[in-house]
């Protein structure tokens, strides 16, 4: 192993220059070029997105590769780019194999674990889009009003479980769903922690049969009990809702509330398991201003070891946020896709989209931070709905540093993201913004889509209306990114 050699490439990797390992280990003898060397250009070739060359290289070194890692992750990476998932599957999986159990430490071991786990999930994300959202939605409606009758000879008669006979038809839009049903012909998803539902579940009350909306009643989300009294029953002990005592703090600049709860029954109960005290108070508040009202503006809560001065009752809390937003003339949101937070980056000098933003705005904040942090898990739970998390953006020059060119694409910005809304996603109808961003090089705009084939071909007649070159990529760090046009 030549050592100058290997720095040498391992300098060029940091300054993203790959075309210029393979030109410099191309120009080495072959007989010189050892089994380090060769993974080095077939890593080299991945990052040219030059995969049949990488796997060449890979599969004459394949005997030496056989236990090692980094062999089975490159590997795995140039078939899932080749968009061969099944194969990738398997050279991920011996991946992470051999770094969990394998006592031998290399180089960046936390980070090639994390990125083979990541595209190991990412494997699968075909799988659950070959049934887009609407369709899933649409033939729910169609199991439901065929079995409406018997759906309510159950609730009626209670001769067999009726949320086991319910989750067999909701398997159909998502194996994982939480709800509620009453006698009264209510019906309430709940959200239960999983804050990506709130993009999901409004869409598939939006597709409710007529029909039936003459008779029942669905909720996307636990709605507000109104201020009214109830009573919770956790470990054999009774928690009414009125003897739950809260103090509040409202910070103004970001419309949120902090609270200081106290209740002698869970602080009993702290004192064994803090964690299940607070799940305990967070499912009492969002069964008593709902799920959407705790999403939106609520953001810190504490447990109090005593009742403390100016508390009042969980009962009066709803009505205590109301007064104050409307105090402070501050509009009172209550679905979480209409409250939008502001944010502004240090752009870095990178080829990485994203990187080169300057400031932005989202409905779902959990988005930008899990972007970079490399964290897939509410995109991929949103993949298993047949929905989709994406960003269009296109490139745009203003080198002259002209406020009048500066004026006139940020007003073109605001007229694509207007349209995008209105001609393409139909307000909601196959899609929703979740916000916007402004980079250096580029403009963003965030979606969740729910037909990602009839966005598409929407957007594609809309977009050419338009002199510029638009692309296309999942909400996920180094994903593929295609013009629009050629889909």
């Amino acid at each position: 192993m030549n050592k100058k050699l290997i720095e040498k490439i391992e300098y060029l990797h940091k300054q993203d220059k790959h075309q210029k390992i393979i030109e410099l280990i191309y120009s080495i003898n072959e007989d010189e070029r050892d089994y380090e060397i060769i993974s080095l250009l077939a890593r080299a070739f991945n990052n040219v997105q030059n995969y049949d060359e990488a796997l060449d290289n890979l599969m004459y070194i394949r005997e030496d590769g056989l236990f090692d890692p980094l062999w089975y992750f490159r590997t795995g990476y140039a078939y899932y780019y080749k968009n061969d998932k099944e194969t990738a599957k398997q050279y991920f999986n011996r991946t992470i194999e051999i770094l969990e159990n394998d006592n031998k430490i290399i180089d960046n071991t936390e980070d090639i674990l994390n990125s083979a786990k990541r595209l190991y999930s990412l494997c699968f994300e075909y799988e659950y889009n070959k049934l887009n959202f609407i369709d899933r939605i649409e033939l729910f409606w169609q199991w439901f009003e065929k079995n409406e009758l018997e759906i309510e000879n159950i609730i009626k008669y209670e001769f067999k479980n009726i949320n086991a006979f319910l989750s067999n038809g909701l398997k159909i839009i998502n194996d994982n769903l939480v709800f509620n049903i009453g006698k009264d012909h209510n019906f309430t998803f709940n959200i239960d922690g999983r804050n990506y539902l709130f993009y999901l579940l409004p869409r598939i009350i939006y597709s409710m049969p007529e029909r039936l909306k003459e008779k029942w009643s669905f909720f996307s989300c636990l709605p507000s009990s109104n201020g009214v009294n109830f009573t919770v029953e956790i470990h054999d002990k009774k928690i009414e809702i009125q003897d739950v005592f809260i103090k509040i703090e409202f910070d103004e600049e970001n419309d949120k509330f902090d609270l200081i709860f106290y209740n002698k029954q869970l602080n009993e109960l702290n004192n064994s398991d803090m964690e299940e005290t607070y799940n305990i108070f967070f499912l009492i508040m969002e069964n008593s201003i709902g799920e959407a009202l705790s999403r939106i503006y609520i953001r810190y809560v504490d447990i109090s070891d005593k009742k403390l001065t100016n508390m009042i009752p969980l009962t009066e809390l709803e009505e205590y946020m109301k007064k104050t937003l409307s105090l402070y003339r501050k509009e009172i949101i209550t679905d979480p896709i209409n409250q939008y937070f502001s944010y502004t980056f240090e752009p870095k000098d990178s080829n990485i989209l994203r990187y080169d933003i300057i400031a932005g705005s989202t409905s779902y904040y959990e988005t930008i931070n899990d972007y970079y942090n490399e964290n897939i898990y509410d995109m991929m739970e949103i993949s298993k709905f047949g929905a989709k998390a994406l960003f269009l953006y296109y490139p745009y020059d203003d080198e002259n540093d002209n406020e009048d060119i500066r004026r006139k694409i940020l007003k073109e910005r605001y007229e694509i993201q207007d349209r995008l809304k209105k001609e393409v996603l139909g307000n909601k109808e196959i899609g929703i913004v979740l916000g916007e961003a402004m980079g250096i090089y580029n403009i963003y705009i965030d979606l969740i889509i729910y037909d990602e084939n009839e966005f598409i071909k929407r957007a594609k007649i809309l977009l050419a209306e338009y002199d510029r070159n638009f692309y296309i990529s999942k909400l996920i760090k180094y994903s593929e990114i295609k013009n629009i046009f050629d889909l």
